[in-house]
């Protein structure tokens, strides 16, 4: 898979959303499969495993994404038009449920790290619409 973060290459139109790149490590040490809601602005938009990623396109605006754990602080994420977002889901494993926190990561690390994981499940994406 080739990843291209650009700001915009020379004569292209600008694009009309971001491109929100949302991915969790592969756990080690669970036990089944542990799949954490995503949400954007209160909306459930994916589940998220271990080991896989999946893009959102995003219109110029500001978001709230978080997961499903009360306790920890959403990511509020402010997008342009034409740009590249990383966010990394991490996990702690709780009673018999996974607590997502969403972390907003440098692009080049971002970028290396999706090289490395697999896109979400059909099964898992609660928005087609926008979810690639």
């Amino acid at each position: 898979m080739t990843l291209v973060f650009s700001d915009e290459q020379e004569g292209a139109q600008p694009a009309v959303s971001a491109t929100v790149w949302v991915y969790r490590a592969k756990s080690n040490g669970t036990v089944g499969r542990l799949a954490p809601p995503v949400y954007c602005d209160n909306k459930e938009i994916a589940r998220l495993e271990g080991g896989k990623f999946f893009r959102i396109a995003l219109k110029e605006a500001s978001y709230i994404l978080r997961s499903d754990h009360s306790d920890a602080l959403p990511l509020a994420l402010n997008v342009s038009n034409g740009r590249e977002y990383y966010v990394r889901m991490d996990t702690r494993v709780a009673v018999l449920k996974g607590r997502g926190r969403m972390v907003l990561a440098i692009p080049e690390q971002g970028m290396l790290d999706v090289t490395q994981l697999l896109p979400i499940d059909p099964k898992d994406n609660k928005d087609p619409s926008r979810i690639w």
